[in-house]
Parts: C-alpha cells; sequence; structure tokens
C-alpha cells in the first residue's frame, strides 16, 4: 500500500520528458514505522512505476547512521528488496530529508535557467514567495547531499535548485511534493524558440537505413535537429560538445563529431550519434536510449537559453569526475 502513494506521482513524473528523461531523476519515499525507504534503482525508468518494481527497499535506520558517518560507499546488507537492483547513486540525498516523500528531477526550464551565469538572479524573480535554497554545483551523490545539509537554509524550506543540475522538493506525501514541484516548474516557464524543420520525413525509416548502410538513422525527435539547424542552439554546442550538466557528461559525452556529409561516415565508425551541420543528427542503431532521451533534452534546454547569453559549462574535471565514476557506468550499462 505505501508504495501505491509514490508509484502514480513517479508515472507522471516520468511520462514529461521536460521533466525527466528516460532513466534520469529519482524519488524516495521513508516509513519510520517499517524501518524502510524506498528509493528508486538506479538507471530505473520513473514512467514505468505502475509495471514494474523501480525501487529498491532498504533499512531506514542503517541508512541514517551511514549518511551521519560521512563514509561513501553504500553500507551492507542494508537493502531489503530480493532484486539485485543498486539504490539510485543520489540516495544519501534522500536519506537526509526529514520529509517523508523527496523528488529530485531535471527539468529543461531549471537547467536552461541555472546554467547561465546569472541563473539564480533569474530564479529569484521567478520564486518570488516561496521558500526555497540555491546550491552551487556540486558533484552529485554524498557530495551533493553534504553541500546540502550544510546549506543555511536547509531544514527551513522544501524547494533546493541546484545549479547546473536540477529540483529537490519534498512533502509530507506524494501529493504534496509532486503539488510543489508543479508550481515550481510553472513558475519557471521560459520562451521557447520554435525548432527548426528538417528537410526528410523522420518516418522514412527504411530509407534513412540504406542511406546510412543500416547503422544509424535519423534522430526520431524533431526537436534533435535544431542541434545543427538553429545558429543559436548551435553556438552552444559546438565541437568540444561543452557540458552543462550531469546527465549530459554520462550519456553524451563531451566530444561529439561533427561532419559535413553524410558520405563522411566511414566504415567502423561506431559513435553513439553524429551531428551533420545543416542536415540534422544521427543516432547508431545500438546506441543506449538514454541518448537519444538527452539529446532531445539538450535541445529543448538550448531552445530557452537566448542568444549570447554567457554560460557556466562544467570544467574538464568535473565531466571527468562523472564519466569515470563507478556508480554512473553502472547506471549508464542498466540503460542498454
Amino acid at each position: 500500500m505505501m508504495l501505491q502513494e509514490i508509484n502514480r506521482i513517479s508515472a507522471l513524473l516520468g511520462q514529461d520528458p521536460l521533466i525527466i528523461q528516460g532513466g534520469g531523476g529519482n524519488i524516495s519515499l521513508k516509513d519510520p514505522t517499517s524501518n524502510s525507504i524506498w528509493v528508486k534503482a538506479s538507471g530505473k525508468w520513473l514512467k514505468y512505476a505502475n509495471t514494474e518494481n523501480i525501487y529498491v527497499e532498504l533499512d531506514l535506520k542503517k541508512g541514517q547512521a551511514w549518511l551521519e558517518s560521512r563514509e561513501t560507499k553504500f553500507p551492507e546488507n542494508w537493502s531489503k528488496s530480493i532484486h539485485p537492483l543498486r539504490p539510485s547513486i543520489e540516495t544519501s540525498l534522500h536519506l537526509l530529508f526529514g520529509q517523508k516523500v523527496v523528488i529530485h528531477s531535471h527539468p529543461v526550464s531549471i537547467l536552461s535557467q541555472s546554467a547561465q551565469s546569472n541563473g539564480e538572479e533569474l530564479l529569484k524573480q521567478q520564486l518570488t514567495g516561496l521558500i526555497w535554497a540555491y546550491l552551487p554545483y556540486v558533484m552529485p551523490g554524498n557530495d551533493l547531499a553534504n553541500a546540502i545539509s550544510e546549506h543555511p537554509l536547509f531544514g527551513q524550506c522544501e524547494i533546493f535548485i541546484l545549479k547546473n543540475h536540477g529540483l529537490i522538493t519534498c512533502g509530507k506525501d506524494a501529493e504534496t511534493a509532486y503539488t510543489l514541484t508543479l508550481d515550481v516548474l510553472k513558475r519557471c516557464q521560459t520562451p521557447v524558440r520554435p525548432f527548426a524543420e528538417t528537410n526528410f520525413s523522420l518516418a522514412n525509416s527504411a530509407d534513412n537505413s540504406k542511406q546510412f548502410s543500416n547503422d544509424y538513422y535519423w534522430a526520431k525527435h524533431q526537436q534533435i535537429h535544431s542541434l545543427v539547424l538553429d545558429p543559436i542552439s548551435l553556438s552552444f554546442f559546438d565541437q568540444d560538445n561543452n557540458v552543462l550538466y550531469p546527465d549530459q557528461a554520462v550519456f553524451l559525452g563531451k566530444n561529439a563529431l561533427f561532419i559535413d556529409t553524410p558520405n563522411q561516415i566511414t566504415s567502423g565508425v561506431s559513435l553513439p550519434f553524429l551531428l551533420i551541420r545543416n542536415q540534422g543528427v544521427l543516432i547508431h542503431k545500438n546506441a543506449s536510449p538514454m541518448v537519444e532521451q538527452m539529446l532531445a533534452c539538450h535541445a529543448e534546454i538550448l531552445a530557452r537559453i537566448p542568444v549570447g547569453v554567457p554560460l557556466n559549462y562544467l570544467s574538464d574535471y568535473q565531466v571527468s569526475q562523472l564519466s569515470n565514476w563507478d556508480a554512473e557506468k553502472y547506471r549508464e550499462s542498466i540503460n542498454r
């Protein structure tokens, strides 16, 4: 019965790609009476909450003791679940908050503004009247939980906006946390540039397969092609593939390959995606489903950033931390 409280909310969140992208984001439910916390399993998709078990049940007291110890490795024998899935890499964050339900999402409206150099000022104007906290970028996981616990407003607000990362909302139950999430996102809506039209049929996959030797196909989401067709978006997404947020680093990587024509695709090339200038974006047939999800997310984010606005990109070191993190490698493997 307890999980029914968050199944509906998880599915609603997960079905909206402007809030959750594929296996990103996480949610938790605490029940001190049964000494349990249910946390979304790493790599699982929230939108499937009504059709499969996406959570790991953990011993709440052991988790809280682990959090207080500041140990980085998850404790042994704290899982109450029979399946071998790992809890979310953000489990420490969920243990930190005293509220019964915690939602951590990656809304494009938040990402597009918090990545801007004046992101905090933009959000202040939109969130007038709410008690909320803004946190500079911190490595996800335990580092993030520690930084939140040291914030002056920790314990005084139920909204945390994470620079270059996303949104945390808390509540006494799933409906309260969900309603708060929607309120924040409604306030933070921003103008969106129209997505550029492609000059080919996305539905004609057979011809696409022949054209690209059965290895690549045109990205199915129309907005993805704006990454190379919209000059403003392209100015933020260059050859170095400057990274703005963690899931971009994990699932898209740092260096995108730009080519001028499909004829430049040489035998043996198996990159997850290719960007063809002035034409569109190609996805490899063996690419993780998260690649297309994150490309669509990135196109939505860049379409909300005005021309010439200074952005705060993650440093090479921060990208390397994420790309080489065992927890993220595991999450990536789950989504293949």
